[in-house]
């Protein structure tokens, strides 16, 4: 399984390339740090993170799922830009699933569980 590692963004890519400047550089600011240029696929990612051993064969159900949605809502987020575009309702829902998935998909929602979760 160790050679099949790859980044999995929990800040999706066609979310952060919306930050880039007209160069294509993702400014990051990390607290203790000068701003420093990136790439969106170089950000918010960690190898593996959605993926699970499952009984000896490598399971990336959750990642699969989260493509969906980002497919989903891609033309979304591009159409906010737009005054004349009106969502429809399936279009509202994408985007409150993509809302709520995003907190609870980084790397801080884990740690809490681990932390809490076991406690229940």
């Amino acid at each position: 399984m160790e050679a099949m590692k790859k980044a999995q963004h929990y800040i999706p890519r066609m979310y952060l390339k919306r930050f880039v400047d007209d160069m294509g550089r993702l400014w990051v600011l990390e607290r203790g740090n000068k701003p420093r240029a990136s790439g969106a696929k170089d950000e918010a990612h960690r190898h593996d993170f959605y993926t699970f051993d499952d009984a000896g064969t490598r399971n990336e159900t959750a990642e699969q799922v989260l493509s969906v949605v980002e497919s989903r809502v891609s033309p979304i987020l591009k159409g906010l830009a737009h005054p004349q575009f009106r969502m429809t309702a399936e279009q509202v829902a994408s985007l409150y699933l993509f809302v709520a998935l995003m907190f609870v998909r980084v790397p801080a929602w884990r740690e809490f569980l681990d932390k809490y979760a076991p406690a229940l």
